[in-house]
């Protein structure tokens, strides 16, 4: 069963739009790409940095805040992608901006999906010791460092059991909170997960013009 999970998140501030039906039409009628739904949850992205006391800007950021920077939403980065869980999930320590803290992530299953005429593989993680449905599927690609930021951006999905595929949806790729602030630990994207090839969709480089 295929399902969207359009998601606004910057480490702790998750607003879903999911969708999840055994309606077949409404299924795939959400199911469909729809750049008014991202900007409008771009626009909501922006209200929330802008003005919620959790947001990772420190006041004086806030106070000059004028939006986040994207690329176009574009239906070439959203795409199907077939999904094979671990049967024996391992556990890797996952090494974050901070050298004294490392976390640990189950790697709970692969993503395979086609870019134009390849195909590509992510692997998905979940968190240990946390009581948690999201995947975390954190990524980079030749972007990074130019108009992307340099270490990487995340996509999260909502896991759905026995699912083998889902929707993957890269205008929804986010920064994860320490590219607004230093202060900020956020895990490191794994080796497994550089993608060779340009993914120009999603949140762009903080303060970039």
């Amino acid at each position: 069963m295929k399902y969207l999970l359009l998601i606004l998140t910057c480490v702790g501030f998750p607003v879903f739009f999911a969708a999840c039906t055994n309606d077949e039409h409404a299924e795939e009628e959400l199911e469909e790409f729809n750049a008014t739904t991202i900007q409008i949850a771009r626009k909501e992205k922006d209200a929330f940095i802008k003005s919620d006391p959790k947001s990772p800007l420190i006041p004086e950021q806030q106070k000059v805040f004028k939006g986040l920077k994207y690329f176009p939403p574009t239906e070439a980065f959203f795409v199907d992608a077939a999904f094979d869980q671990a049967e024996e999930p391992d556990t890797i320590i996952m090494l974050t901006s901070k050298s004294n803290d490392k976390r640990r992530y189950l790697r709970y299953g692969f993503l395979t999906f086609t870019l134009g005429d390849s195909t590509y593989k992510l692997t998905a993680f979940k968190p240990l010791g946390q009581a948690t449905t999201a995947l975390f599927v954190p990524f980079g690609d030749a972007t990074n460092g130019r108009s992307t930021y340099g270490a990487g951006r995340y996509i999260d999905l909502e896991e759905e059991s026995g699912a083998d595929e889902y929707l993957l949806d890269f205008n929804a790729a986010y920064n994860p909170y320490c590219a607004y602030n230093y202060s900020y630990s956020c895990p490191l994207v794994p080796a497994e997960n550089i993608l060779k090839v340009s993914i120009k969709a999603g949140e762009k480089k903080f303060g970039e013009e």
